[in-house]
């Protein structure tokens, strides 16, 4: 994306004042967002209340998505 400049504000400053995102996302946050994709979360481990960040399940899914997109 080439570097525009509107009245003195640049391009992200304007897509961040609208709401959008700034930057789109780099390869390996992409290749971790396909390996999660369409994956079952079921029911793991985790504290009532605890909303899913502390689920055995969702977190094992997570941590075998790093390892296939780990940089080399």
């Amino acid at each position: 994306m080439a570097k525009m400049k509107f009245a003195g504000w640049g391009t992200y400053a304007i897509r961040k004042a609208a709401g959008m995102k700034a930057k789109p996302a780099n390869s390996y946050n992409i290749c971790i967002k396909g390996q999660l994709t369409g994956k079952t979360v079921g029911k793991g481990t985790a504290p009532k209340g605890a909303g899913g960040r502390l689920d055995s399940r969702i977190r094992a899914n997570f941590k075998a998505a790093v390892a296939a997109c780990k940089k080399s």
